[in-house]
């Protein structure tokens, strides 16, 4: 299928769930086992902020973002679009973004031990609190977009994988809220006008070099020229759309392996040998349990330190993740 093949029926799939009133979602391409032949699978996400429905400049944006990704060595598989409503019936954001998710509702207690002793030797007397929890406490003064501006605004410290940190003085407390801007990331993308679109990919193109220079720093600002989250924040005005750091445009896995979680989670017939590394785990002796307990990011024992498994495999390729687990087979879940 040529790229004028895809983009029509990318945009004649997301005018279809765009004009339903009921949560909505729609096949706009259908699975096959092609992403075997390649080194890395994996999911890109168009997300609300390119695709509202009032915005009249969707197709360019289309047109744009699979011109890129396919110049770009990036192959478009299976595709589905959705709407706001469906998005939220179908619990899509706490899938998708299900470690911001956890440690914004768990806090302190869901993070890995060395990751919390060493905040502790970095900051002191500083009270720990996921970003659900902060909100819930002072609802009186705080909501999910005063939060995320907030968030915005100053910056918060990346300490692994899905776990981001605000420093934020309130009531005299300092306070060190836990992925303060995903409560109105979820409010985003469950909006009424909110669309999305999910592309499965794949690419014989370094792991890193998808990451770092065809999408670009998640910071679309800093993000390497030419890249496309680089190129949606030049153009935004041109095209009617806000790009920032919270609304960057694109979404791509940050592993395989993570690409393996969001493929079980939209295409619900595909089975895990269907796919590039699940394929593969399969063929190194993994069983299914063993495959969803890896999807479930268990932390690995290093030493004595607990470390996630996304953390360890994010940005690789897929022959270096199978290398890594064909030789660490002991995980636990804590």
């Amino acid at each position: 299928m040529d790229e004028i093949q895809i983009i029509k029926k990318l945009f004649k799939s997301l005018e279809l769930v765009r004009k339903k009133n009921v949560p909505a979602c729609d096949n706009a391409i259908s699975y096959s086992e092609n992403g075997k032949k390649y080194s890395n699978q994996f999911i890109i996400m168009i997300k609300p902020e390119c695709l509202y429905s009032r915005n009249e400049n969707t197709k360019e944006i289309i047109k744009l973002l699979i011109n890129n990704l396919i110049k770009s060595n990036i192959e478009i598989g299976a595709a589905f679009s959705m709407n706001g409503k469906y998005i939220a019936q179908n619990s899509i954001i706490e899938n998708q973004y299900f470690m911001l998710n956890k440690y914004a509702h768990l806090g302190l207690g869901s993070v890995p031990l060395n990751t919390v002793r060493n905040l502790e030797s970095r900051v002191e007397k500083v009270n720990v609190i996921g970003a659900f929890n902060f909100l819930e406490l002072y609802s009186d003064h705080f909501d999910e977009a005063l939060l995320e501006r907030i968030a915005h605004k100053n910056g918060s410290e990346k300490l692994g994988n899905g776990l981001y940190l605000l420093h934020l003085i309130h009531d005299n407390i300092p306070y060190g809220i836990i992925n303060a801007f995903h409560p109105y990331q979820k409010k985003h993308f469950c909006n009424e006008n909110s669309n999305l679109i999910l592309l499965e990919c794949y690419s014989n193109q370094p792991y890193w070099k998808l990451d770092e220079e065809i999408i670009g720093n998640f910071k679309p600002s800093d993000a390497r020229e030419n890249s496309i989250r680089s190129m949606l924040f030049r153009n935004q005005e041109k095209l009617g759309i806000t790009i920032n750091t919270m609304f960057n445009g694109v979404h791509v896995s940050p592993s395989p392996l993570e690409g393996l979680k969001a493929l079980q989670l939209y295409f619900k017939g595909i089975d895990i040998i269907d796919t590039n590394l699940g394929n593969q785990l399969v063929e190194l002796g993994f069983n299914y349990n063993q495959i969803q307990n890896l999807l479930n990011n268990p932390y690995v024992i290093e030493g004595n330190k607990h470390v996630t498994l996304f953390d360890k495999v994010e940005g690789r390729d897929t022959e270096e993740i199978l290398e890594y687990l064909s030789k660490e087979k002991m995980f636990t879940v804590l």
